[in-house]
C-alpha cells in the first residue's frame, strides 16, 4: 500500500511541475532524481521529442548523476540527421517497437550503435528507452522518448524498468505541454521573429491591436533577381535568394533588429527605439555596413557575373505602427505608416540615382548625435 502510495505521489509531483515548469531540463531532472531516490542507480537520461523548427530536427535534454556529466558537444553533432539515424530511439521508432533495452557489453553494438560505444567507456552496462505516442500525426510534435542508462553490474531489473513505465504517461503529459509551448515559440518565431512572436504569445492577436513606435528601418533590396529566375530556373535562384536573404537578416538580428517582412528579393526590418532613437539608428547602422560586407563577399565568390547581385540599402527613422492589420481570421503583423511609406519611396529614388546606399536626414541626424 505504501508503495502504491508512493507511487501517486511521484506522479503528482510530476504533473504539478509539468504545470509549473517551461524547461525539458528542469523537467527530466526532477523525474531523475526521483528514481534515484527511489533506489534505481541511473548514470544518465534523456527525453527528446520531434519539433517544428527551422534549425533543429528534435526538443531534447539530458541529465547526468553528479560529476558525471561529460564535455557538451556542439549543437550540430547531437542534432544531425546522420546522428539520429545512428541512434537507438531511430531503431526502436523503425521497427514500431515502443520500447527496448540493450546490455552494452556486445562489443558488436558499439559498432551498430555509437553512442552505446562512448557509454561503455564512461562504464555504462545497459541501456533502455521506451516511446509514448502523442495525437494522430495532427502536428510534427508526435511523441516522446525517455532513455535511461544505469552502471549497475547486470544492468536493470524488470521491477525497475516497469515502474518507469508506470510512471511514462505523467512524463510525457508534462513534456507535452512543454513541447507545445516550444512548437508555438519555434514556429511563430520562425515565421514573425522572436519579438513580434512574444507578443503575439501574449495575445496580441486581435485586428486591430497596435501601437504607434519610434524605430529606424532598414530596407534592403537585391537587384536583378527576375532576370536570374530566367537564366537559371526556380529551383536554383531560390537558393540563391535564401543565401543572400541569410547574408541580409543575420546581421539584423546580431544588431537587436527584427526582420518585419520579406518583399520578394528583399526585407523590411525595424530596430525598435526603445527610448534611445540614436541607439537604434547606430544598431541599423553596423547591421547595414555588415550586410553590405556579407554581399561583397558572396559576389566575390560567385562562379559567374550573372550570380552577382547588386544591392541596395535604405536607412530611415521615423514612427510606425506596429501590429495587426488584415481580415478576422487571416492577419499580418507589421508596421504601416508614413515612415514605412518614405522608405519604399527612398529605395525607388536609390534606383534612379543609382545609389547603393540611401540614408533619410532623420535617420543621419541621429546617427551624428
Amino acid at each position: 500500500m505504501a508503495a502504491i502510495r508512493d507511487e501517486f505521489e511521484f506522479i503528482d509531483r510530476l504533473l504539478r511541475e509539468g504545470v509549473k515548469a517551461d524547461d525539458l531540463a528542469v523537467l527530466l531532472q526532477g523525474f531523475s532524481e526521483g528514481l534515484v531516490e527511489r533506489g534505481i542507480p541511473l548514470l544518465t537520461t534523456g527525453i527528446s521529442m520531434p519539433t517544428i523548427d527551422p534549425t533543429s530536427f528534435f526538443r531534447a535534454s539530458n541529465w547526468w548523476r553528479e560529476g558525471r556529466r561529460p564535455p557538451p558537444r556542439p549543437l550540430s553533432d547531437r542534432q544531425s540527421m546522420r546522428a539520429y539515424k545512428e541512434s537507438p530511439i531511430y531503431d526502436v521508432i523503425k521497427r514500431d517497437a515502443g520500447n527496448g533495452r540493450w546490455k552494452l557489453d556486445d562489443p558488436v553494438l558499439g559498432e551498430r550503435f555509437p553512442l552505446f560505444k562512448e557509454l561503455r567507456q564512461r562504464g555504462a552496462t545497459e541501456y533502455a528507452v521506451s516511446l509514448v505516442a502523442f495525437s494522430e500525426r495532427r502536428t510534427a510534435l508526435r511523441g516522446t522518448a525517455l532513455s535511461m542508462v544505469t552502471d549497475r553490474e547486470g544492468g536493470f531489473t524488470a521491477d525497475e524498468l516497469m515502474a518507469v513505465q508506470r510512471l511514462l504517461p505523467a512524463l510525457s503529459l508534462a513534456a507535452y505541454r512543454i513541447g507545445l509551448l516550444g512548437v508555438a515559440t519555434d514556429t511563430l518565431g520562425a515565421y514573425l521573429g522572436p519579438i513580434t512572436a512574444g507578443r503575439v504569445l501574449q495575445g496580441m492577436i486581435h485586428r486591430g491591436d497596435s501601437r504607434v513606435i519610434p524605430a529606424a528601418l532598414l530596407l534592403a533590396d537585391l537587384r536583378g533577381f527576375t532576370a536570374l529566375v530566367d537564366r537559371v530556373g526556380a529551383e536554383a535562384a531560390i537558393s540563391w535568394l535564401n543565401e543572400r536573404l541569410e547574408a541580409i537578416a543575420d546581421p539584423v538580428a546580431a544588431q537587436g533588429g527584427e526582420v518585419l517582412k520579406f518583399l520578394g528579393d528583399g526585407l523590411l526590418a525595424a530596430f525598435a527605439a526603445e527610448g534611445d532613437a540614436a541607439a537604434s539608428c547606430r544598431a541599423a547602422t553596423l547591421a547595414a555596413k555588415e550586410i553590405a560586407a556579407r554581399n561583397l563577399a558572396l559576389n566575390r565568390r560567385a562562379d559567374t557575373p550573372g550570380l552577382r547581385a547588386e544591392l541596395v540599402l535604405v536607412l530611415h527613422f521615423g514612427e510606425v505602427v506596429y501590429g495587426n492589420i488584415g481580415a478576422a481570421q487571416r492577419l499580418d503583423f507589421t508596421v504601416i505608416g508614413e515612415a514605412v511609406n518614405e522608405a519604399s519611396r527612398m529605395e525607388i529614388l536609390a534606383k534612379s540615382l543609382n545609389r547603393n546606399l540611401v540614408m533619410s536626414r532623420s535617420f543621419a541626424d541621429l546617427t551624428e548625435a
